[in-house]
């Protein structure tokens, strides 16, 4: 079993300590491997693990925003949609509270269009109308 697989596992099982460590760990190795895959799971992992732990009520939301920006980042180069619309539909939200409303909507347009991509049209709906929210 992949160290990733063990946190996922931790993390359902409510142990979101023992998760984020496991993914920080994993991330240092993703880093020196120049791997793109893993390091938008390993950050989209960490936000939403901090998210669960409600770090986004404080000045962990900038902690929040510098993984999503990462994991997107590393969504984008290799052009995985069923990575980029979860992450940027996340981060896409989290621009927009922050009042980065230009920033969010191209967020949120290019999770869109992965979500449209894959067919997912419920998913294209939510985002759309987080864009309107968003406004223009």
């Amino acid at each position: 079993m992949t160290q990733g697989k063990i946190a996922d596992i931790l993390q359902m099982r409510g142990d979101l300590d023992g998760a984020l460590t496991l993914h920080g760990e994993r991330l240092d190795v993703a880093h020196e491997m120049q791997d793109a895959e893993s390091i938008a799971h390993i950050q989209f992992s960490r936000a939403q693990i901090r998210l669960a732990r409600n770090e986004h009520e404080g000045p962990g939301i900038q902690t929040i925003y510098e993984e999503l920006a990462e994991a997107f980042g590393a969504a984008l180069k290799i052009q995985r949609p069923d990575a980029i619309g979860p992450i940027g539909s996340l981060l896409g939200q989290i621009l927009a509270a922050g009042g980065q409303r230009d920033q969010a909507r191209q967020v949120l347009e290019a999770a869109a269009n992965a979500f449209a991509t894959l067919g997912q049209e419920e998913m294209v709906v939510q985002v759309r109308a987080a864009i309107n929210k968003v406004g223009g």
